[in-house]
């Protein structure tokens, strides 16, 4: 069969393929085509075919003009397997459409389609063509468009207020209006106004030359209003007829955000060996959530927080963005491997993207946070370290130090990445970095802290031990013996690394 047709005619079948493929969005779950371009005025039927053993409930299509701000809304219906919805031809004008639709899963879940982080801020578009139209057709459509001639249809100069044409309106907001000031030929007791369809001639109020409609709050949509007036003679008017969208627009942000929240408090106390410990802890937790985003915030602050511990409180903030991305601040507890991370804090962030494809995680922050030394405690900042007392070329004594109470703040990075094709082959790889900022910490602090002396010689260390700056301890302020160093021409050397007395 190929080679009947010609290699020509299979190139030209590859191409219509590959530009068919290029136009849908097709996942393990779903199957979208995108129609890329239509004409002017023409309805656009959108639809979604589902393959997700998870069913969906409903649907919501949001489209707008290209460039627009809000987005107008449309329900989807179910019909003949797929999920549907029609975008009207009077909406389609202008450079193109831009949309997004949403599905809500029965269980826990939403899909966008596009399916990208942020599907309002990266919509599918639309391109709109201006139709070709030859006289013949401007003959038929102006045939079907004017009234018959023997219906004696006569024109009246009747003047639409509001909504405006092609207007974006809140549902709260509408009143129906238009001025009959400009023609006197109008009889105002024989009129209709209808909705969609629905007659609203009942609810309309004609006084001072203006005839007013305020509906009942409208659904969500286009609206079309059409209305019908005879003359005092009994002929028909031109209908007035012009259409207007229903939506909540991005007002709607505020109403159709869902929340909770709970604060909660308790208190310990505990003993042990004779010492009493009391802990008092407050909590809270605040979720929100939107049409395909939601968010938690919870923090837990305990009373024996201290700046001379690892920290107590928690803090952390959750997005989940559909069901393929989650971003996690904070207080993190991400589990990437046995290996690298399995459920221990990290203060940072968590980046985790779960496609049916794909699974990547990112962690960054610190393991450890950056400890200080116990301030007027005695060797909580230094500690003298006697058996490496060393003496230099010229004799002196080095008094060498160590320091203590302090623990290094641990940057950690780690990197989690699988893959899996077409369920025949998966694969991954891990990435872990961990390191002490050392830097971080001071070589030298506060000087009138407190060590304890401990001589190695009676008599070269006389010096150190009978003294006005030593205690009945054996403790000496740093400074002091800063001092008595350079005095007796000793010196004190402190290394910029490999401390000893580091905290747990």
């Amino acid at each position: 069969m190929i080679s009947m047709l010609g290699n020509k005619h299979v190139l030209i079948i590859i191409i219509i393929l590959v530009f068919s493929f290029i136009g849908a969005q097709s996942t393990s779950q779903f199957y979208h085509k995108n129609p890329n371009q239509v004409y002017a005025g023409d309805e656009i039927l959108l639809s979604v075919t589902m393959f997700a053993s998870d069913p969906i409930i409903s649907g919501m299509l949001f489209f707008r003009s290209k460039n627009q701000i809000s987005y107008q809304e449309i329900p989807m219906i179910y019909a003949g397997g797929n999920w549907e919805a029609s975008i009207p031809g009077r909406n389609v004008t202008g450079e193109g459409i831009e949309y997004v639709i949403i599905l809500h899963k029965r269980s826990w879940g939403r899909i966008s389609i596009p399916m990208v982080d942020d599907p309002f801020d990266s919509p599918l578009f639309i391109s709109i063509s201006p139709k070709e139209i030859d006289e013949k057709l401007n003959v038929v459509n102006s045939k079907r468009n004017k009234p018959i001639d023997n219906e004696n249809y006569v024109d009246a100069d009747i003047l639409i207020l509001s909504p405006e044409p092609a207007s974006i309106n809140r549902p709260d907001e509408i009143v129906v209006a238009v001025s009959l000031f400009n023609t006197d030929i109008v009889d105002t007791s024989n009129y209709r106004v209808m909705i969609n369809g629905k007659d609203f001639t009942n609810e309309t109020i004609i006084e001072g030359g203006i005839l007013t409609l305020v509906p009942n709050e409208l659904s969500i949509g286009p609206k079309t209003v059409r209305m019908l007036f005879k003359t005092s003679y009994g002929l028909n008017i031109i209908p007035v007829e012009w259409s207007f969208n229903v939506t909540k627009g991005m007002v709607d942000v505020a109403e159709s955000l869902k929340y909770k929240g709970s604060l909660g408090a308790n208190s310990t106390n505990s003993s042990a060996s004779g010492i009493n410990l009391v802990e008092n802890e407050n909590n809270g937790r605040l979720d929100a959530e939107l049409s395909w985003v939601k968010a938690r915030y919870s923090y837990k602050n305990s009373s024996r927080e201290s700046p001379y511990l690892q920290p107590l409180n928690r803090e952390t903030l959750t997005l989940q963005v559909t069901d393929y991305l989650k971003l996690e601040y904070g207080d993190v507890y991400p589990s990437l491997s046995p290996f690298l991370l399995d459920g221990k804090r990290v203060r940072g962030r968590h980046i985790h993207v779960d496609l049916p494809w794909l699974d990547f995680q990112y962690v960054r922050g610190k393991l450890n946070e950056q400890v200080d030394y116990k301030k007027g405690k005695t060797n909580g900042g230094y500690s003298f370290l006697p058996n490496d007392t060393e003496f230099g070329l010229d004799g002196n004594r080095i008094f060498k130090f160590t320091r203590t109470g302090y623990t290094f703040p641990q940057d950690i990075s780690a990197l989690r990445l699988s893959f899996s094709v077409f369920n025949l082959f998966s694969g991954g790889f891990h990435f872990l970095k961990a390191k002490d900022d050392f830097e971080d910490l001071p070589q030298y602090i506060n000087e009138d802290e407190l060590f304890t002396f401990t001589p190695q010689d009676s008599i070269l260390d006389s010096v150190y031990i009978f003294n006005d700056y030593i205690n009945d301890n054996s403790e000496l302020k740093f400074k002091e013996f800063k001092n008595l160093t350079t005095l007796y021409g000793d010196s004190i050397f402190i290394p910029t690394s490999d401390w000893g007395g580091c905290l747990s």
